[in-house]
């Protein structure tokens, strides 16, 4: 009876592993979007963030935010009957420097440190009705981060590769003309 239990155990673990690595099955927990983001950092069409885009609050929270920001935004989703939009903020010329994930809806913004692995470093939360910020636990804070990332990881994989670096010989094209009315 012993021997029969073992078998099963190792046969749904073998079937398990062996399921989890046929392409498409992985979710984005096992992705790492901050290094999928930085691989296509050339496709993203980024955008300057306004200084005010992260408060200052959150800054002192997270104590990443250095340097010049960058931003790109998802489409606002619609999620259990509830708009949120996302953002993403981080220096493309500072590789090194983490990630800031901005999830906000008409009750609650956060805003999630993300290391260079795609790890949660830190959390900050706001309660619109509130007036302050306040550090966010990383087990209370995880499961809004895990939506979060598989949806960069959609996102992401929908930019496919980066555009390439232009040579220097082609010849410049000239602007499209709008046809004459």
């Amino acid at each position: 009876m012993m021997t029969f239990r073992i078998h099963g155990l190792l046969l749904g673990a073998t079937f398990a592993a062996v399921l989890m690595s046929l392409p498409g099955v992985a979710t984005a927990q096992g992705t790492n979007v901050f290094k999928e983001v930085a691989d296509k950092k050339d496709a993203v069409q980024w955008r300057n963030a306004p200084d005010t885009a992260i408060p200052p609050d959150v800054c002192s929270i997270l104590q990443g935010c250095s340097g010049t920001m960058k931003l790109v935004a998802l489409p606002p989703a619609t999620e259990g009957g509830t708009k949120v939009g996302r953002g993403l903020f981080w220096n493309p010329a500072n590789p090194k420097q983490p990630m800031i994930l901005e999830h906000q809806t008409y009750g609650d913004v956060y805003f999630f440190l993300m290391s260079p692995d795609g790890a949660l470093l830190k959390a900050a939360y706001h309660e619109t009705a509130k007036p302050s910020w306040v550090p966010m636990g990383i087990s209370l804070a995880q499961p809004t981060f895990d939506k979060d990332k598989q949806a960069w990881h959609a996102w992401i994989t929908k930019l496919g590769a980066a555009p390439a670096a232009k040579s220097g010989a082609e010849a410049p094209k000239e602007p499209a003309q709008e046809p004459a009315k």
